[in-house]
């Protein structure tokens, strides 16, 4: 579930009404305890070792999908977050077929 937080300044905040500033499940208990063991699966040793080599993986086979279609001008990552630029817009059904046979 989703859990969103707003941190700023007073004199930010002052500004800010209530509702203005929080998130869909922003407060609900669900979520809140979700996040909390989350965090808690987070903080344990080696889990991020395993995002770590599980982003190189991926990083590495959007590369070759790049390389042998020239499909991304940009791969980009943060664990397993990737944003990937499109050189142009007829790349996106050979990305598409590529992944669809793979799968």
């Amino acid at each position: 579930m989703p859990i969103g937080a707003t941190l700023t300044k007073n004199k930010f905040a002052e500004a800010l009404t209530v509702g203005s500033h929080g998130s869909t499940f922003g407060g609900n208990p669900l979520a809140c305890a979700v996040a909390i063991r989350v965090l808690d699966l987070i903080k344990q040793d080696g889990f991020l070792d395993g995002v770590n080599a599980k982003e190189e993986l991926l990083k590495q086979g959007l590369e070759e999908i790049s390389n042998k279609h020239q499909a991304f001008s940009q791969i980009r990552s943060n664990g397993l977050w990737f944003g990937c630029d499109l050189n142009q817009k007829d790349k996106v059904n050979i990305f598409l077929a590529y992944v669809i046979n793979r799968v």
